[in-house]
């Protein structure tokens, strides 16, 4: 077939979007499709374009075996509100262009797999399948009818509530195929009142790496390390984080390191130098291999998030099971499920920083049981959760639907 892959994030941004936009192209392709992915000049999350790609209308390239497209994208390191907004017309509007020039030349497509959110991208694929003619497979990472409220990002009942679940139910209506990340998440595309039978799982999982990425920070001897990696954005939980190494003073051999950027790193930042938190480590952004190198080598990965965000599956958490790294997890919902199911970690209350500073402090104190943990949560993601595994499955879905 001949695909069309419509996505916001695509390599080389890192994060959970691009990593597994990119899966999804490379499987495609791999299985003998024609790919095209149409998406953004890379800025997230530092909100800055690469030297390469600046001031540039389009650009063409090859990654792997998919050919991409890349449209004009408006980029600021501000990373304010606005900004995003600014970010996510520039490239809809963009995409809308390329779609639009595509009709007019006649070029078809067997099929289009869009990634969703941001809520811009159900009208470029929407647009996508009218102009083109093409089936529609939706990717669902986040359920913006649900998780807009949950951030209190919008109230139920505003404008902006309506607009984004009206292109929600659109975007789902239109769709032969409606893939997302969890049980929860899919139980409430249903409750819509779409059918069952067009809504499938396509949870995260971890990607292998190059094993020889040595870890970005160098640790001392006597250290016990415990590492986020990830976006320092709105659903982090970062914050916590801070709070809890506030609690661990009195623990100086307790490092705590913190690699990613986004929306939040420079008030998170803020916050730890005015509280003089000497025992906190930012290392900034990380390459895909380095993050994974840094969660390998710490004694605890940290995954903490909102309380009333309960239906993520943090790549990271994936990604710091399969390393064999014990996890402390900071959340309700699916995620506590999993790492109670897979015995890989100590599971605390959301947003309670005396909560998780008191498992970063026992697992501190007793290597021997972050082993134990980390070969339990290994054992469990391996046999369930590699990505190679999870994205053949997810073609096989999309070719039998199409």
């Amino acid at each position: 077939m001949r695909i069309l892959l419509l996505t916001q994030f695509f390599a080389p941004e890192t994060g959970a979007a691009s990593e597994r936009t990119a899966a999804i192209a490379a499987q495609f392709a791999a299985v003998g499709n024609d790919v095209h992915v149409l998406t953004a000049m890379p800025s997230f999350p530092t909100g800055t374009l690469p030297q390469r790609y600046r001031g540039k209308w389009r650009v063409v390239e090859q990654v792997g075996r998919a050919q991409v497209e890349r449209v004009w994208t408006y980029a600021s390191p501000r990373l304010r509100r606005i900004d995003r907004v600014l970010n996510w017309t520039s490239v809809a509007a963009g995409m809308l262009g390329s779609i639009a020039w595509n009709a007019i030349r006649g070029r078809r497509y067997d099929l289009i797999v869009a990634s969703f959110p941001p809520i811009t991208q159900s009208l470029v694929a929407l647009a996508a399948g009218v102009l083109l003619r093409a089936p529609l497979v939706v990717d669902v990472r986040d359920v913006l009818t649900t998780r807009g409220i949950e951030l209190n990002l919008w109230q139920p009942g505003s404008p902006v509530d309506r607009v984004v679940n009206a292109l929600s139910d659109a975007l789902y209506r239109r769709a032969i195929l409606v893939s997302t990340v969890s049980e929860t998440a899919l139980a409430s595309i249903v409750a819509r009142g779409i059918a069952p039978g067009k809504v499938v799982l396509f949870t995260n999982g971890f990607d292998v790496f190059d094993e020889r990425t040595p870890s970005p920070y160098a640790r001392r001897p006597d250290e016990i390390v415990a590492a986020y990696v990830g976006t320092l954005g709105l659903t982090s939980g970062v914050e916590s984080i801070l709070e809890a190494a506030m609690l661990l003073r009195d623990k100086p051999q307790i490092r705590i390191v913190i690699a990613g950027d986004g929306t939040e790193r420079a008030r998170l930042e803020e916050v730890a130098a005015r509280a003089g938190l000497q025992g906190v480590t930012f290392l900034g952004q990380r390459t895909s291999d380095e993050a994974k190198a840094l969660q390998r080598d710490a004694d605890i990965a940290l995954v903490p998030l909102r309380a009333n965000v309960v239906d993520a599956l943090p790549k990271k958490m994936f990604d710091a099971l399969a390393m064999g790294t014990a996890v402390v997890l900071s959340a309700h919902g699916e995620a506590a499920r999993l790492i109670a199911q897979s015995g890989g970690g100590i599971v605390v209350t959301p947003e309670d920083p005396p909560a998780l500073a008191a498992a970063i402090a026992e697992l501190a104190a007793d290597r021997g049981r972050c082993q134990q943990l980390g070969a339990a949560g290994r054992a469990f993601v391996l046999e369930r959760y590699e990505r190679s595994t999870l994205v053949r499955k997810y073609v096989a879905q999309v070719a039998a639907a199409v």
